[in-house]
Formats: structure tokens, sequence, C-alpha cells
């Protein structure tokens, strides 16, 4: 088109054309900054001058990584319910029989096994609820694989009250007392190596930490579990022999444990 008409809009043309450049420019630069947002400085240099799939990519590997962690605040909240109910089922199995009614005192007193089996069962627990929170209180976040061994964790202690009834019953039962107290024993035990393994897992990934833990601490509580897996299993050999001294046995390494919890001014241990 020739005349004055012709050359405004091609004027227009231009100035439009320039004015879409510049905020297509804009637009790549904000997409540029929001990847060196996700990840970090370095990513940042290089944003720049990565094209449309190698943002893709790097994108797709971000969301990958950010995929194997997992918020501790509800986890330590479902651990929490799985702990109350375990330890509430225990006293479940406490009861006199109704022929002892006629002599009630005698028959509460003849209860004893089941009062040592609960006491010992609840102070686990608790000692092993205590170094639990003592755990997840350092964590900023979980992975897989501490994930799954806490799952394992709580589907040992929510198995307890079962060998806890089972050696109240049979302690007493010279045909029985042995296996009944070797079998608590080895459930004790299963215990104490899933929550070493759950430490474990977590200071072989030191990014699930907070800044504020240091390689002393983390040392610290991996050797506060090793105690009682040496003493789960000292004790499980004394009841192949004297059943009823290893029921009290797991008492005192239970009390001792709970003993020993100092909160954040020391290390919390596991039963």
């Amino acid at each position: 088109m020739s005349g004055p008409t012709g050359r405004v809009s091609h004027v227009v043309t231009v100035e439009a054309l320039g004015r879409l450049s510049s905020v297509a420019r804009d637009a790549v630069a904000a997409e540029g900054a929001l990847i060196a947002f996700s990840r970090g400085a370095e990513t940042a240099e290089l944003a720049p001058r990565m094209t449309r799939p190698d943002r893709t990519r790097a994108s797709n590997v971000e969301i990958r990584r950010v995929g194997n962690r997992w918020d501790t605040g509800r986890t330590e909240a479902f651990s929490d319910g799985v702990f109350a109910i375990a330890i509430t089922l225990l006293v479940l199995d406490i009861g006199v029989p109704a022929e002892a009614f006629d002599d009630l005192w005698s028959g509460i007193v003849h209860e004893w096994p089941a009062y040592l089996g609960y006491a010992t069962s609840f102070l686990t627990i608790g000692g092993i609820w205590l170094a639990h929170h003592g755990v997840f209180r350092r964590l900023r976040y979980a992975n897989n694989r501490v994930m799954r061994i806490n799952l394992l964790l709580l589907m040992a202690v929510s198995f307890l009250p079962f060998p806890t009834r089972l050696v109240a019953e049979a302690i007493r039962d010279e045909s029985a007392e042995r296996a009944a107290a070797i079998f608590y024993g080895a459930s004790l035990l299963a215990i104490a190596l899933l929550f070493s393994a759950l430490w474990g897992a977590v200071a072989r990934d030191r990014e699930l930490l907070r800044p504020e833990v240091s390689d002393d601490e983390v040392t610290a509580i991996l050797l506060a579990s090793s105690p009682s897996i040496g003493f789960y299993g000292a004790t499980i050999a004394l009841a192949i022999v004297v059943p009823q001294v290893a029921a009290f046995g797991y008492l005192v390494i239970a009390v001792v444990a709970i003993l020993r919890v100092r909160g954040d001014e020391a290390v919390a241990e596991p039963a």
C-alpha cells in the first residue's frame, strides 16, 4: 500500500513487532529465572543457555528428586497413634478369672506375671516412642528407605501385646516358659534392631537431617542403640536356662533405657 496511510500502517506494524519481541524476551528470561530459583545458583548461570527440551528434562529430574522426600509431620503423627494403640492394648490382657473371686486378694496377687509383662512392654514401647521422637525431631524430611523401616518398626511394636500375653500365661508352666521367654525376648530384640536400622538409614543420607545436627550427635545416637541389642541378646541366652529370671531382665533393660533419656540434652535411646 502506498501513500501516508500505508506508511503509518507499516510504522505501527514494526512497532508492534518490536513490542512482541520484547515481551518474548522477557518471557524467556522469566522462565530462566524460575528454573534458576528451583535448582539454585549453579543452574541459574546455565538456564539462559538451555534449550526448551533441556529445561524440561531438568524440571523432571527435580520433580523425581523431590518425590523421594516425605514430610515428617504426618509420619510422626501416624507413628504416635500406633504407639498409643499398642501401649493401650497391653492392659486388656490383665484380668482375674472368675473362679478366683472366692479369694480375690489371692487371685489378684496370682496374676503377677501379667503385671510384669504389662510393665515391661509398656516401658519398652514408651522408650521406643521417646527415641522415635528424638529421631524425627532431628529430621527435615524422610526418604523412602526411612519410611519403609519406620513401618516395619511400627509393625513390630503393634505385635508386642501378643508375646506379652503369651509370656504372662506361660511363665509358670515348665513345659512352655522357656519358649515363651525366648519368643518375647526375640520380639523385643527385633524392635531394637529396627530402631537401630531406622537411624542408620537416616545417617546414610545427611540431607534428611536438620543443619544443626552435628556428626558427633549422629554417631552418639548410633552408639546408643547398640547396648540394648547386646543386652537383649544376653537375656535371650539367659532365658534358655532360667526363663523367669530372664523375664525380669527384660524389665530391667526397659527401666534403664527410660532412666537414661534426657530429652534435648542427651540422646534418646531405644529400650
